[in-house]
């Protein structure tokens, strides 16, 4: 009834999913646990020094993605859309059939000769 109705995958081994889960929550909860404690050790002025530092470093980044976001000089180009220019000639030449004086007329065939335009016009 749905042609285009998405395949399921496999469920993944559950006792896999589970060890991986924990081993997770382990490390999160380690890491947690020594910074807290880390933390705990900094007086007043280090956490203000620090949370300062945090500020500015985050608003450097953010200044700097709108800098390159709104002034990105117009010679330089993302890689994407780096291509090899292409030549448009300001005159360009269209052919004319009648101009020429034999046309194919099929691939392997020997040509026809079409008469000049001149000797048509007169």
């Amino acid at each position: 009834m749905f042609p285009f109705r998405k395949k399921l995958k496999p469920a993944p081994d559950p006792a896999a999913t589970k060890a991986v889960r924990q081993l997770l929550h382990l490390l999160l909860q380690r890491l947690s646990n020594k910074l807290s404690r880390y933390e705990q050790k900094m007086s007043l002025r280090a956490k203000k020094g620090l949370i300062t530092l945090f500020c500015i470093v985050a608003g450097v980044l953010a200044m700097n993605t709108l800098y390159r976001g709104l002034f990105i000089p117009t010679t330089t180009r993302p890689g994407f859309l780096s291509r090899p220019a292409m030549h448009i000639p300001l005159n360009p030449r269209i052919p004319d059939s009648l101009l020429y004086r034999r046309v194919p007329h099929r691939m392997h065939t020997a040509p026809v000769t079409v008469p000049h335009r001149d000797s048509i016009n007169q």
